[in-house]
């Protein structure tokens, strides 16, 4: 049966529940459990979610120097700051060093595919 379709005065939720119906409603309350049915959901912070966003401007304004005005500006330690800026720039080196690799290897394969062979007598 679809929850959605009962009578909401007669729906009682459990706490939780009825403090996520009290910010978006019933309904969409209702929505949710009929699309979840028994599943435990977890609603990340806010913090948790903005964090990616953070080092992303972090790593686009960041200009060698500015560590610490970067840390001041996002509100997060200078420490932090370094680490996320030193972890994104290893993950960059090993993918351009995959690439070159990978560059490598087709290269390889492209020159001895080319080389004739010459058959001697």
């Amino acid at each position: 049966m679809d929850i959605t379709k009962i009578d909401p005065k007669n729906i009682s939720l459990p706490e939780a529940l009825q403090e996520i119906a009290d910010h978006i409603g019933i309904k969409n309350t209702l929505k949710i459990i009929n699309l979840f049915p028994g599943c435990t959901i977890y609603i990340p912070t806010k913090a948790s979610i903005m964090k990616n966003h953070i080092y992303n401007k972090i790593w686009e304004e960041f200009n060698g120097l500015n560590h610490r005005s970067l840390a001041i500006k996002y509100n997060i330690s200078e420490r932090c700051a370094r680490e996320k800026l030193r972890d994104r720039n290893k993950e960059n080196r090993e993918k351009l060093r995959d690439r070159n690799k990978e560059k490598k290897d087709r290269f390889k394969t492209n020159r001895n595919t080319n080389i004739k062979k010459f058959e001697l007598f």
